[in-house]
């Protein structure tokens, strides 16, 4: 099923001396006739897409 969620309690997230709220989310859509899952943090302050993953 295709669609989108995002968490509504931030974590921590920390990448070498950068350190923020985060919030966990992630996007099901179809490619190729297959269902493929990325998951993603974003910034809680900015929106800015702080990691992205293929599932």
């Amino acid at each position: 099923m295709e669609g989108s969620w995002i968490e509504s309690s931030l974590i921590n997230y920390r990448n070498f001396a950068f350190e923020t709220a985060a919030y966990k989310g992630g996007i099901s859509r179809y490619e190729d006739n297959e269902l493929v899952t990325y998951e993603f943090l974003a910034d809680a302050k900015t929106g800015t897409v702080l990691k992205i993953s293929r599932v």
